[in-house]
């Protein structure tokens, strides 16, 4: 797989977009977010950079106020060279981080037996 990346090139993907007026600046969709692609400006989260937004979704998962959704638009192309940045403990340490918040508050059990899972593993 050619991983190279075109910082110009804009294609249709999966790319997460913030609903602003949802948004209570808590910051937890930015500690979920594995690649840097959002930080929080004026008390908001903003998308900072489209190469680094890889759509899969973790911010998603931690936000309680549903501020987030993931969009299929034009945007620049993921720069999949940021994965060679991300180790193996820190895929985890967002899974666990993103599967406890959002488990545990909706799900309490099934985030319970999930995050056994992990430390298992």
């Amino acid at each position: 797989m050619d991983v190279t990346n075109s910082v110009d090139k804009r294609v249709k993907r999966l790319i997460i977009s913030v609903d602003e007026s949802k948004c209570v600046g808590c910051g937890k969709c930015i500690d979920a977010c594995l690649t840097g692609a959002l930080a929080l400006i004026n008390g908001k989260a903003k998308l900072v950079d489209e190469t680094l937004c890889d759509g899969f979704g973790s911010c998603i998962a931690a936000c309680r106020y549903n501020a987030l959704r993931i969009e299929y638009k034009d945007a620049l192309e993921f720069n999949w060279n940021i994965l060679s940045n991300v180790s193996l403990n820190d895929w985890l340490n967002k899974l666990r981080k993103t599967a406890y918040k959002t488990s545990l508050e909706k799900h309490m059990n099934k985030s319970k037996f999930l995050l056994n899972l992990i430390v298992i593993s």
